[in-house]
């Protein structure tokens, strides 16, 4: 059910909903949107879903004292939406894992993660979107969501 949804708006209330979350875990929860994030065509429910996935992970791994951020900007032909963290990070095989459906189920067994991203990640792609996860211990990670405006 794709229409017309403005970005800044569904941003903002995915945020709201999630700050009292952040606040009892102590994560600053911040939010950076651009004008150029602007409209895109989209069915809203579903780019929801997939972003409460992403930002719920976010919050569930960045760890006491951290920072989140959800920034949005774009150009002409698609928008970007990147929730980011300063948490602990994970190495290249733990990322890989955590955008694999099989990897992500047989980790959900056992206590250990879930299917979060990769739902999150098949919701924007039947968008004609791409969602990337970048991550390096230490450091934090990275999801980067691109949706086409049409």
């Amino acid at each position: 059910d794709r229409q017309a949804l403005k970005l800044s708006d569904l941003l903002s209330k995915l945020a709201a909903d999630h700050r009292g979350a952040a606040k009892q875990q102590d994560i600053d929860l911040r939010l950076d949107i651009r004008g150029s994030a602007g409209t895109i065509l989209a069915d809203s429910r579903r780019v929801r879903q997939a972003l409460d996935h992403v930002l719920g992970n976010a919050l569930s791994y960045a760890g006491a004292g951290a920072a989140v951020l959800i920034f949005a900007d774009g150009t002409r032909d698609a928008a970007r939406i990147v929730v980011s963290d300063n948490g602990p990070g994970m190495d290249g095989k733990s990322q890989a894992r955590a955008l694999n459906r099989l990897e992500s189920a047989k980790d959900d067994l056992s206590g250990q993660g879930g299917l979060g991203l990769p739902f999150a990640r098949q919701l924007i792609e039947a968008h004609d979107g791409t969602l990337e996860l970048i991550s390096q211990l230490g450091e934090g990670t990275m999801v980067t969501i691109g949706l086409p405006r049409s």
